[in-house]
């Protein structure tokens, strides 16, 4: 026919005159749909579902290109009238989907008088970073072989896991799909019940009811350390940490300290030091200085352990640490933060600021200022100094227990020991998907502007280029 507009079954219009017909939701049930060609006289039909918008004839509008719905680029904006009329807009991507925005169409090639179509947007992607703790998949005695489902702490590094629970010294080459088991029977720990766990300088230090376990081959074996043979405190060790030769016992009768690597202690008390109390629950050093936490406040030193001065005295200090000028008091009464050395320190609570408990058993800062609070109601963590925090549960993100006793950030990891759950670990950072490229504007007649490039799609699309303006 010479002269009609087209339809969804002959979409391009008739010869002479009449519009491209124009898809929708009714009449391209299933798919894309290209738009139809105008006549000499008449516009392009828009495309449906990322589908090309059709072109002009002599005298007319290009068709827009189809938003992409099931798909994820955008359809291409039709050309303009050959000697008159605009280029088609460009489909706009799929959200989500990390699409291209479709470009615009040009006006005609002959074209006196027309616009360049503008080009689509990109659609947006997933964003790179997905934060780690938004879901925990459980390591157990079941499916890894950990020696207990119950956890005291947890250190990782050098690509090893190490599990601190009362069956044993868990040990993760392959990142906790599978344990080896360290015990008194198989390596010489001096107990089963380990309490703490450190590495470093290839040794592996185990805080032990009975003693501090040193090995020096990988956890393969183990020699004990004790108040009878090495000056220890208390054969009941409940952290440990070292640095270099130095070596860090917290026991339930004092600090003790090994210059030589664990072959003799120094303890240090309440009598001889200042700690507030005998009874040490954790230890942390960086910065030439001690952090003792103590059931009757943290204990600092700046001279080796010579002598204390004990901070937030009455409070029962579970754990101590110290990253970028703070100081990080997990106590049973809310997770102290201090600003000035341990002068001051701002209470973080449950009611003041979304911590899962009060009672913080341990805490932990990565190198971006992330804060992970093991509280016996979940993993908190917070990316704003302490301000708020985001609680992390069994319900929602898959913990194995609310009840968490330790954490540990290693690479994009969290590691949180729980109390019956096993060691719940959260490598949710991921690449994501990036953001669609915006469509190219497309470009103008003799008497014209070319048409706008389309927005690029967040995270990292890039924006379309400006199609050109023509002569005049």
């Amino acid at each position: 026919m010479f002269v009609s507009n087209g339809t969804a079954d002959h979409p391009d219009a008739g010869v002479l005159a009449g519009n491209g017909f124009t898809y929708t939701a009714d009449t391209c049930p299933t798919g894309s749909c290209d738009g139809g060609n105008g006549g000499v006289l008449g516009n392009g039909g828009n495309g449906y579902n990322g589908a090309n918008g059709g072109n002009a004839g002599w005298f007319g509008q290009g068709g827009a290109g189809g938003d992409a719905i099931t798909v994820t680029d955008g359809g291409n904006g039709g050309v303009g009238g050959l000697f008159v009329g605009d280029g088609g807009a460009g489909g706009n991507a799929l959200a989500g989907s990390g699409g291209d925005g479709g470009d615009g169409g040009n006006a005609g090639g002959l074209s006196l008088w027309g616009n360049g179509g503008s080009g689509g947007a990109g659609g947006t992607g997933i964003p790179t970073f997905i934060p780690a703790g938004t879901t925990f998949d459980n390591r157990t005695v079941a499916n890894s072989s950990l020696g207990s489902n119950n956890m005291s702490g947890v250190y990782a590094a050098g690509g090893k896991i190490y599990a601190a629970t009362l069956g044993g010294l868990g040990i993760s080459s392959d990142g906790g799909v599978t344990f080896t088991n360290r015990t008194v029977s198989n390596s010489g720990l001096g107990s089963n019940i380990v309490e703490g766990v450190y590495a470093a300088g290839g040794r592996i230090y185990a805080a032990t009811a009975e003693g501090l376990g040193i090995s020096t081959n990988g956890g393969t074996t183990f020699t004990n350390r004790t108040r009878a043979n090495n000056g220890l405190g208390s054969n009941n060790v409940n952290g440990v940490y070292a640095i270099g030769d130095i070596i860090y016992a917290a026991t339930t009768d004092g600090l003790s300290i090994s210059t030589n690597g664990g072959t003799t202690f120094t303890n240090r008390t309440n009598a001889n030091s200042g700690l507030g109390s005998n009874n040490v629950l954790g230890v942390y050093a960086a910065g030439g200085k001690i952090y003792a936490a103590t059931s009757n406040g943290l204990s600092i030193s700046s001279d080796g352990g010579t002598t204390f001065t004990n901070r937030l005295s009455s409070n029962n200090v579970n754990g101590g640490y110290a990253a970028g000028g703070k100081i990080y008091a997990a106590t049973s009464n809310g997770l102290r933060i201090s600003s000035d050395g341990g002068t001051t320190f701002t209470n973080r609570t449950n009611g003041n600021s979304g911590l899962g408990s009060n009672v913080v058993k341990g805490v932990y800062v990565d190198a971006d200022g992330k804060i992970y609070a093991a509280t016996i109601d979940g993993l908190s963590i917070s990316s704003d100094g302490g301000t708020t925090f985001n609680n992390r549960t069994n319900a929602n993100s898959g913990l194995g227990s609310n009840v968490v006793y330790g954490v540990y950030f290693a690479g994009d990891t969290i590691y949180a020991a729980t109390n019956i759950g096993g060691l719940g670990i959260s490598t949710d950072s991921g690449t994501g998907i990036p953001g669609g490229d915006g469509g190219n504007g497309g470009r103008g007649g003799l008497i014209g502007r070319g048409g706008a490039g389309g927005s690029g799609g967040t995270p990292d699309g890039t924006n379309g280029t400006t199609g050109a303006n023509g002569w005049l």
